[in-house]
């Protein structure tokens, strides 16, 4: 083998092709007066950001119920277009992609019933939703 070798990396950042959707941090419906902001960063092993991760949020509604609504990956009934959140159901459902300094910003309401906030974060080397019984 002759030349530099490129060094190694298990994928992406390849989340782009379909993801995130347009509003996939809002999950409150738009101007809800309880609305809540839930921000943070995402860093790598060495403390420096991770600008091309993906974190998928879901949640109860502020009733306790997870029954949820079409969100994010709502589709016209017609062609099959997505076309985003209606801007009036709660979805219980968000997807985020991390910036240039590893922050991502979800709106939302506070959950009801037992209250929980599951996240996910889908990166270079975290491909995998978990799953019951992986570890």
């Amino acid at each position: 083998m002759t030349g530099r070798r490129t060094p190694p990396q298990t994928i992406g950042p390849y989340f782009g092709y379909a993801l995130p959707r347009p509003d996939g941090g809002r999950i409150a419906p738009t101007g809800h007066p309880e609305t809540i902001t839930v921000h943070g960063r995402v860093l790598d092993g060495q403390g420096e950001p991770v600008d091309d991760a993906l974190l998928e949020f879901w949640q109860p509604a502020p009733d306790g119920s997870r029954t949820g609504a079409p969100g994010s990956l709502r589709r016209e009934a017609v062609g099959g277009a997505a076309v985003g959140r209606d801007g009036v159901a709660f979805t219980g459902f968000g997807r985020v992609a991390t910036g240039a300094d590893g922050g991502y910003v979800l709106r939302t309401l506070r959950p009801g019933g037992v209250p929980y906030l599951s996240v996910c974060v889908l990166a270079r080397g975290l491909l995998q939703h978990p799953s019951p019984g992986r570890t």
